[in-house]
């Protein structure tokens, strides 16, 4: 919903925004912390091939640190009087 949306509704909006940043010091650390669970269910050989379409897209020198930013927008809105 735009600001104008949500004031025809009279709802009065603050919208806050948090960043997390994640450091790793190589791509089997970030898989597992990142990817681990949400393939756990995927067959062996099925995990191999996105974890290897991962390393190459995002880390190609797989012992190298990096670190990631996430932003998450929380919009906050109650009732105008």
């Amino acid at each position: 919903m735009s600001q104008a949306q949500l004031r025809a509704a009279r709802l009065e909006a603050n919208c806050e925004k948090v960043t997390t940043t994640f450091e790793f010091a190589n791509f089997d650390a970030a898989w597992d912390a990142l990817a681990g669970v949400t393939t756990a269910a995927l067959e062996r050989n099925v995990q191999e091939d996105a974890k290897a379409a991962v390393r190459a897209l995002m880390w190609p020198d797989r012992t190298e640190p990096r670190t990631f930013c996430n932003a998450t927008l929380s919009i906050f809105a109650r009732k105008a009087a």
